[in-house]
């Protein structure tokens, strides 16, 4: 009838201002500034390190970190050019708990890349990561694994909960805003939704960003109240969206940036929605079909809004897959890629089961062909639901790449200056052993693709050059050069990948600066020993970002433990010529460079900060009692 179609149009449109508000929220959540002075377990460096070419077999595999780990928890996984993965090795914490060495076999001469994860023993933070080394004579490339990271059960278990609940508190919303009679049930299934996807967010709590699960804790607790107090769908809804693009952000597209996790939470949210609405109409049409009642006009509705969540989904996942899988190749040579395929042959078959359920019984009007075609297509898009957690908890195939690629220029020589900052919202670091220039471009996940860099300098005599470097990887510049006694101005400008560009200008000496690792010791030392300071932090993520100072008043302890130098186990630690208060360091594992000037008491007095996706500025105040 007239009435009814007119409340299926409306019911659509609220869909679409739900989904709209709740995407503005996940994205005000995700862009909120974060709490920089939180603790974390930084890796210091690994050895071999990222990049280093050995003649022979290394006897171990050493990571060194900022704090002591969790032997239990570190995970240590080694692929071979043939996609083999190697044993988990047998690990041991030495250096009182800094370092995990594993003792390794005879490696034969290949391009090898190590993954690892590990937590704090101090706070739980969790940590990962990989890094290329070669042995013998390793210029070939490395293809993808033949098989991924081993499952983690946990991480399954919390996805199947998760995805079942949004499914069934998604799936209520869409009847509730489609179906004109009010049927009931739409109410119940809510509720069950939002316990099951609570569930799943405890089980995440292991692994993943603690903060964001919390957030999204809260609110589905909110949700639930909210329906609770007799309120419409539509805030409940609101806020349970938002919940599941915070869970988008513990996706593997999510790490290489906010295209990534628009497209794992489109993904998410309309596969949820298709599956919890289509098992809701199925449970309303056989409940139905008993009474004789009228099962159309939901039917109806329903299979408008379905058409558009389908649609959704395919170009989501194909999306997906195209970010993820890195070759046709591997679509059949991967275990990781042979799940992506019978996922899809699933979807493929789902889709089908609709075109037959809407041409041979909607438009037939023929109910027990509808319900049982509708039954069959929920089945299969629960296996392929089951498949899409096997995905989230596994890890995606390593992708092959040539060998330069993966280990970047060769190291440079022991004595290296460095500088480091950002260029719009990308990092740059520029290094020198006097006789060539590195320029590395990264993000906060790691080296962006697609980027190019326009580099210039102006040596202490006054000539201003253009360089030409030639790619080395993914965010990889380098060009033989011989730098001028003195300090040599070095402008990048970056463009490309998907953030924003920008300009970098940063100094570096030659002769180098002094190596003074004890320096670093001394300054802790120093540092702990202050009982209170105050500190003025801004940080800067490029153009955007709201950079709003904070203030800070704790004791130097505290602040100490959430340094990345906490355990002053750095080697590269340089004083700078003419300038013993001014100290630069860097640490390797993680990428982080820092310069601070110190007052005349050995403490701190500025500090700038260079994190992945960050420039963190400081400033230091003391009491007079404090020295």
């Amino acid at each position: 009838s007239y009435r009814v179609s007119v409340m299926l149009i409306a019911g659509r449109r609220r869909c679409i201002r739900v989904c709209l508000a709740a995407l503005v929220g996940v994205i005000v959540l995700l862009v909120a500034p974060g709490d920089s002075a939180g603790a974390h377990s930084f890796l210091v460096s690994t050895s071999p390190f990222q990049g280093q070419r050995l003649a022979s077999s290394p006897a171990a595999l050493v990571l060194e970190f900022s704090e002591s780990v969790e032997l239990r928890s570190v995970r240590l996984v080694l692929r071979t050019r043939s996609g083999a993965v190697e044993e988990e090795l047998r690990r041991e914490l030495a250096e009182a708990g800094l370092a995990v060495r594993a003792g390794m076999p005879p490696l034969d001469d290949e391009i090898y890349v190590g993954s690892w994860q590990a937590l704090s023993a101090v706070d739980g933070h969790g940590s990962s990561g990989e890094f290329a080394f070669a042995v013998g004579d390793s210029a070939a490339g490395v293809p993808a694994s033949s098989q991924s990271e081993p499952v983690e059960t946990q991480s399954l278990l919390a996805t199947l909960l998760f995805t079942t609940g949004l499914a069934m508190a998604l799936g209520g919303a869409v009847v509730e805003a489609v179906d004109a009679a009010g049927h009931r049930g739409s109410r119940r299934w809510y509720r069950v939704g939002h316990l099951l996807a609570l569930g799943g967010v405890a089980f995440a709590v292991g692994s993943g960003p603690p903060l964001l699960l919390l957030g999204a804790a809260q609110l589905l607790v909110i949700a639930m109240l909210l329906l609770s107090f007799g309120w419409s769908w539509h805030w409940p809804t609101v806020a349970t969206v938002t919940a599941a693009g915070i869970w988008a952000t513990r996706s593997h597209s999510a790490n290489d940036g906010p295209v990534g996790w628009i497209i794992d939470f489109v993904h998410l949210v309309a596969g949820s929605a298709w599956l919890g609405s289509l098992l809701l109409v199925i449970v309303i049409g056989w409940r139905l079909r008993r009474t004789r009642a009228d099962w159309w006009p939901l039917v109806k509705g329903y299979a408008r809004v379905a058409i558009w969540l389908v649609f959704a989904l395919g170009a989501a996942g194909t999306g997906a897959a195209v970010r993820l899988v890195p070759s046709w190749d591997a679509l059949w040579s991967t275990t990781y890629g042979r799940v992506v395929v019978a996922k899809f042959a699933l979807f493929t078959v789902a889709v089908l089961a609709a075109v037959v359920a809407r041409r041979w019984g909607l438009r037939r009007a023929r109910p027990t062909v509808t319900l049982r075609t509708m039954t069959g297509e929920a089945g299969t898009i629960m296996a392929a639901i089951v498949l899409a957690a096997v995905l989230t908890a596994s890890a995606p195939p390593l992708p092959a790449g040539a060998g330069e690629q993966l280990l970047g220029p060769p190291p440079l020589r022991s004595e290296v200056t460095r500088d480091a900052g950002l260029a719009g919202q990308m990092n740059v670091e520029v290094a020198s052993d006097g006789r060539r220039l590195d320029v590395m471009v990264f993000g906060s996940s790691g080296p962006i693709t697609g980027t190019s860099v326009d580099v210039s300098i102006r040596a202490p005599s006054g000539r201003v050059e253009d360089l030409l470097p030639r790619p080395c990887g993914p965010g990889c510049f380098t060009q033989a050069f011989d730098l001028e006694p003195g300090r040599t101005r070095v402008t990048v400008s970056a463009t490309g990948g998907e953030l924003t560009g920008g300009y970098f200008t940063g100094e570096l000496t030659w002769p180098p600066e002094t190596a003074d690792p004890g320096r670093l010791e001394s300054l802790v030392e120093r540092m702990r020993a202050v009982p209170e300071l105050t500190l003025v932090e801004t940080v800067d993520s490029g153009p955007g970002s709201v950079v709003t100072p904070g203030k800070f008043v704790i004791d130097g302890d505290r602040f100490v433990d959430a340094e990345p130098y906490a355990a002053a186990n750095l080697d590269q630690v340089w004083v700078l010529p003419g300038e013993p208060q001014r100290i630069r360091l860097y640490v390797p594992g993680s990428r982080i460079f820092a310069e601070l000037e110190l007052d005349g008491k050995g403490r701190r007095a500025t500090q700038r900060l260079v994190t992945p996706g960050h420039l963190i500025t400081r400033e230091f105040a003391y009491p007079d009692s404090s020295g």
